[in-house]
């Protein structure tokens, strides 16, 4: 049995990703994240955002999103930085929803 999460404060962040490679470029990826719809399931928040996942089965489902970026060839990452440059609260006084464990679907025939 899990223990029982305790209330959350739900945030949207605008997160810019700076790369730098070896020869002193640097290369910036910026990541905007849309209002997520917010749906109720069984009295906690499932926030949902078109084109983004979820972690495994069980884990809080916080949606994310990985971005891949291009590196050139010969060149070499040699710092990643993340930094949050705006935020905001969606929601607060939650319980976040957990990731469900797969099923599989009905088939046509199991009308």
């Amino acid at each position: 049995m899990r223990p029982r999460a305790a209330p959350a404060i739900l945030t949207l962040l605008l997160l810019p990703i700076s790369a730098v490679f070896g020869d002193s470029s640097t290369v910036t990826v910026t990541v905007e994240i849309p209002d997520p719809e917010l749906i109720n399931v069984d009295g906690k928040v499932l926030p949902v955002l078109d084109g983004w996942g979820y972690p495994s089965s069980g884990e809080l489902a916080l949606p994310e999103r990985r971005v891949m970026v291009a590196v050139p060839p010969g060149c070499e990452v040699v710092q990643v930085s993340v930094q949050y440059s705006d935020w905001r609260v969606i929601a607060e006084g939650v319980e976040v929803a957990r990731v469900p464990e797969p099923r599989l679907a009905s088939s046509p025939d199991e009308g």
